[in-house]
């Protein structure tokens, strides 16, 4: 059992919540027994497992550790004290993984994405807040479209906040990470139809007809929280739309903006 916060393994993997670490290592952690349940069956390589008897209840016959450990990573008991000072959350699972981060470019996107005649993906584009952007896969998760790009965004994908914002997803829905140019082109050459969701567009999301698009690739951009889209965005958009604002406030949450948009094309797409 680790108890000491000293401990080299416990540096070590206090490290990966820098972003320079992660990229150096190739190495993600992910906290929270249905976090990395979603990685594992997603089939991520788990290289240790670490766990701690949090209550009398803590089975080190947990059917997830005994798959984990049979699959070959390294499985490590922590002290509940250790591992509550170096959880992320107030109230920490018994478990936390170190896993080799899924490869993420663009190229690898395509290959994950559904063999299906067409794909609808999310653009985040410059987007500052690692919770935004996992919450953002949870929605796109949860209307059952087909992946993600986080376009120039000032966090990785594999940041541990958007790892508990996903609850996970971010494993699950093809996702990937590069520049704002990068996106547009790989955009352009698979004929995507892009939808630019910004406050100055005269169509409502609401009111646009998305069967028009059902055989065509399709992608909603959303911008940065507080600067919106850039004007290369907006440029590039074919068909920009607004989500109407009748308060006092004029924008919303991204995740809850992807969101609303995304089940709207979901309700369009079910009555064609």
């Amino acid at each position: 059992m680790i108890t000491s916060a000293s401990n080299p393994r416990i540096k070590a993997l206090r490290a990966l919540s820098e972003p320079r670490e992660r990229r150096r290592a190739g190495l993600c952690l992910i906290e929270g027994q249905d976090e990395i349940r979603f990685a594992f069956t997603a089939g991520t390589e788990i290289q240790t497992l670490f766990y701690a008897k949090m209550s009398k209840s803590f089975s080190e016959n947990n059917a997830l550790m005994v798959k984990i450990c049979a699959a070959g990573a390294e499985c490590t008991e922590l002290s509940p004290d250790i591992l509550a000072r170096i959880a992320y959350r107030e109230h920490p699972d018994a478990l936390l993984a170190i896993a080799k981060s899924p490869p993420v470019s663009l190229a690898d996107l395509e290959k994950r994405l559904p063999p299906t005649p067409n794909h609808t993906l999310v653009i985040l584009a410059d987007v500052e807040k690692p919770g935004n952007i996992g919450a953002a896969l949870r929605s796109l998760d949860a209307a059952g479209y087909d992946g993600l790009i986080a376009a120039s965004c000032q966090t990785d994908l594999f940041n541990p906040n958007v790892i508990r914002a996903s609850r996970g997803s971010v494993f699950t829905v093809p996702a990937a990470e590069c520049e704002t140019e990068e996106a547009l082109t790989w955009l352009k050459k698979q004929n995507y139809v892009i939808f630019a969701l910004h406050p100055g567009a005269g169509k409502a999301y609401y009111n646009y007809d998305y069967r028009q698009h059902q055989t065509n690739n399709t992608a909603f951009v959303f911008g940065a929280e507080h600067e919106g889209l850039s004007s290369v965005w907006l440029q590039s958009a074919d068909i920009q739309l607004a989500i109407p604002m009748f308060g006092a406030v004029n924008s919303l949450n991204i995740a809850q903006a992807v969101t609303l948009a995304l089940y709207e094309k979901r309700r369009a797409d079910a009555f064609p």
